[in-house]
């Protein structure tokens, strides 16, 4: 059972009694180590096919280039993003403390706050030390998590060294060895004689050590059971494949069977890998982590995040529509998972899921209670994610929709098309029409951007934008803007017409740039860092083609990613800054 709230510790505290754990010179050592080792962070119409859901996700995966296979790698060091950090030490200890909020927000690279700069500031290390002796001290208070901890009389002889032993090999996702065993014994020591307060001091320092705080990819030994292959070159590790595997299913340490699949080089078989992959995205599995993939990845791809910050009066936009706005895309992206769903449902779908407040808000009818629950909305806008509350609240102004805010965020994360920023000093280049017109958005819009510097850009953001003005700014839907009626009609660049938003959001369903998109979205929180180069777009291009021949099938291309050679090998060495 997990310990939902910090308990009085039995420990004497570190400020408040001198034998308490604290940080030792040794224990600064360890952690300041984490910025010795740092290094810069990274510098970005298909055919119908049949989507009947299976129970697991499954896919053969094509192989790597030969080019791309015998290039050299090297290992990288990456940092715990603050949410990873946050459940991998919940995990370990068996908590539930709000680590998370404790830590500083992520840069977001590439679209995604797990692609965490390999750095750590002074400040930032002093928030890890905080919360080490925080999480430990409330797991050893706990007579259950305690007991997980300490499985042996503290003071008999061998119990710290056991107790040490096998917390840093989960801690540190990998083997421990005998001298690094003693380190941490030695730093226990310095603490005091209490064999508690020396069991906490050992479990703090294991906490803010480089080994933990940094995912260390290392590349497999020759002739190791990991290396299945002499064929190809670059293979990380079978622990470090464990922490990927965990870290992009489920945000958090490998647990016990990943590792032990490491430990006899099992894990390294392609179907010992779909496996694994079946077992993490299971919803029971994930049901008792914080943030597994089909929460973490809408929440960002989609900016979920900023619905909380979104500046709309609470009449409009109240907390209880805020928390089932959100809950309403995850629940939604875990369904397209979970059934093996095509991804193509993303974009629209006859189906969502909404309670009574939602639906009420939606102008859904027949759905009672707080529970989410899936209807059928066959017939009208509703289903996909450029329909849902969430996603129009955040890409709307404070008082009105954005026409370019929600197309900007289509062509960036829908179909990856490069985009500019606008140039300095647009606005005041480009001033808006006269309030006395009684122009429309749309009309306002147009009239702006219908000549240079901004014609460019408009010309691919407009029609999309155009598109979406059938919602208003929290996502309801509307007939008319004022007294005058929406024009949701347009023409995309490739000279394709739509005279509703129905038929734009067709015309997005079938665009083949979606499901390569997302391939590259998905690689991109997988690895943790920026694709660029051949080799990585020749693996885009090669497991998108296999995506599509699947039928665009969402759990089977998770599986196919997790079992690619770009997903068991090493960056590129000429790709790691020196």
């Amino acid at each position: 059972m997990a310990v939902e709230t910090e308990a009085p510790s039995p420990l004497p505290r570190r400020r408040s009694n001198p034998t308490s754990p604290r940080p030792s010179p040794l224990l600064l050592s360890l952690a300041c180590f984490a910025i010795a080792c740092s290094s810069p962070p990274p510098s970005s119409a298909p055919e119908s096919f049949p989507t009947t859901p299976v129970a697991l996700g499954n896919a053969e995966t094509p192989p790597a280039a030969p080019a791309c296979a015998a290039a050299a790698r090297a290992p990288v060091f990456h940092r715990l993003s603050r949410t990873e950090y946050h459940n991998s030490v919940n995990q370990l200890l068996g908590l539930q403390l709000p680590l998370r909020e404790r830590l500083p927000a992520d840069p977001i690279l590439f679209g995604f706050d797990n692609n965490a700069e390999t750095s750590v500031s002074a400040p930032s290390l002093q928030r890890y030390l905080d919360l080490a002796d925080r999480a430990v001290t409330a797991a050893l208070a706990g007579t259950e998590t305690r007991q997980r901890l300490v499985p042996c009389t503290p003071d008999h002889d061998g119990c710290l060294t056991r107790i040490v032993g096998t917390f840093a090999k989960r801690a540190w996702r990998r083997p421990v060895d005998a001298h690094e065993i003693q380190e941490q014994l030695a730093l226990a020591a310095t603490c005091g004689d209490d064999p508690l307060v020396q069991i906490s001091c050992a479990l703090q320092a294991t906490l803010v050590a480089p080994d933990f705080l940094f995912r260390t990819e290392l590349l497999a030994a020759p002739g190791a059971p990991s290396s299945l292959s002499a064929t190809i070159e670059g293979r990380i590790s079978p622990y470090a494949l464990a922490t990927r595997l965990s870290y992009f299913l489920v945000s958090s340490t490998p647990d016990d069977r990943l590792l032990e699949l490491a430990a006899d080089g099992r894990l390294s078989a392609p179907s010992v890998i779909e496996t694994e992959t079946n077992r993490l995205l299971d919803p029971g599995y994930r049901s008792r982590l914080h943030s597994p993939l089909p929460l973490s990845v809408p929440l960002q791809w989609l900016g979920l995040d900023e619905i909380d910050q979104a500046p709309f009066d609470s009449r409009a936009l109240d907390a209880d529509l805020r928390t089932a706005m959100v809950a309403e895309s995850q629940r939604f992206f875990a369904e397209i998972i979970d059934e093996n769903h095509s991804v193509l449902d993303l974009v629209k779908a006859p189906f969502t899921f909404v309670n009574r407040r939602l639906a009420d808000h939606y102008g859904l009818s027949g759905v009672t209670g707080t529970d989410l629950r899936r209807v059928d909305t066959t017939g009208s806008l509703r289903g996909g994610v450029l329909t849902q509350g969430a996603f129009l609240t955040t890409t709307s102004l404070p008082d009105k929709p954005s026409i370019s805010r929600r197309a900007r965020w289509v062509l960036q994360n829908l179909l990856c098309s490069p985009l500019d920023d606008p140039p300095p000093g647009a606005e005041e280049m480009v001033p808006a029409p006269d309030p006395g017109l009684g122009l429309t958005s749309r009309q306002s819009l147009e009239q702006r951007t219908s000549r240079p510097p901004c014609s460019g850009c408009h010309a691919l953001l407009n029609p999309i934008g155009f598109g979406l003005e059938s919602f208003d700014a929290v996502g309801s839907l509307r007939t008319h803007e004022g007294s005058q009626p929406i024009d949701a009609s347009g023409v995309l660049p490739t000279g394709e017409r739509f005279g509703n938003t129905a038929e734009m959001l067709a015309l997005l369903r079938s665009d083949p740039r979606f499901p390569t998109c997302l391939t590259r979205k998905l690689l991109t929180y997988a690895l943790g860092r920026g694709l660029a180069g051949p080799c990585d777009d020749e693996a885009i291009a090669v497991l998108s083609r296999a995506f599509a021949l699947d039928g665009y099938r969402l759990k089977n291309h998770i599986v196919r990613i997790t079992r690619s050679e770009l997903f068991r090998t090493a960056r590129l060495a000429r790709e790691v800054a020196p």
